[in-house]
């Protein structure tokens, strides 16, 4: 795979797109998380909106995910953003009662880069991402594991919460 190639021509218009995309998608998960009290349902709810929205425009998904960094500006930073806004919700989890005390920032860090690399790695090679039961289940569960523990990680793939309180941005 080659580097993105730009139309310097269009470069603002790309820059301005993706931007107007990812302060969208920051609006979908405000909207989300509105009036929900509990971390793992925010959490769940939040995940499955973003991954609604970015499934449903390939083309979109492509610009906010894999050339935003490229075309840089403004789109650039607020992808930086948007996935350290992600860490935090997911940080959130170290105020549960049973996270361990050891865990720290850097444990959601390295959780919401995971799944945004896998997001990444789909989107750059051009595939479809898969249905949403099929990833968006392992990203929470990956995300509870460390602060919840196992059982209640595989809760959130067993009993296939299909969003719990989504609502449509």
């Amino acid at each position: 795979m080659g580097p993105v190639k730009l139309d310097p021509s269009g470069l603002q218009a790309q820059r301005y797109a993706a931007a107007h995309e990812l302060r969208r998608c920051r609006e979908l998960a405000v909207a989300a998380a509105a009036g929900l009290e509990e971390w793992r349902a925010r959490l769940r709810t939040v995940t499955y909106s973003l991954y609604r929205h970015l499934a449903a425009d390939d083309r979109l998904r492509r610009l906010v995910i894999v050339e935003a960094r490229a075309i840089g500006g403004d789109s650039a930073l607020l992808l930086d953003r948007a996935i350290a806004s992600f860490a935090d919700l997911i940080d959130e989890g170290r105020a549960e009662p049973s996270a361990p005390p050891t865990l720290t920032r850097a444990t959601a860090e390295l959780l919401a880069g995971a799944m945004f690399n896998e997001l990444y790695l789909l989107t750059a090679r051009r595939q479809p991402l898969p249905p949403e039961r099929q990833l968006v289940p392992k990203f929470v569960y990956l995300a509870v594991l460390p602060y919840l523990g196992e059982e209640e990680a595989a809760a959130e793939v067993v009993c296939g919460h299909g969003g719990g309180g989504y609502r449509a941005g």
